[in-house]
């Protein structure tokens, strides 16, 4: 019985963590995209801007 507990016990802390690193990986994933988003529509405005005035 002992032996099973320390299994379950085992298992279930790499979940925790596998949780946080997934969470952890998603936050950052849509920080990037939304980042990469406000650029690709910063440079948008910019060359637009340019063109107005050329």
């Amino acid at each position: 019985m002992g032996s099973a507990g320390v299994s379950i016990d085992g298992f279930r802390r790499p979940s925790i963590t596998y949780i946080i690193a997934s969470l952890f990986i998603s936050v950052l994933v849509t920080r990037l995209i939304v980042s990469f988003t406000v650029f690709t529509y910063f440079l948008i405005y910019l060359f637009l801007f340019l063109q107005s005035f050329g």
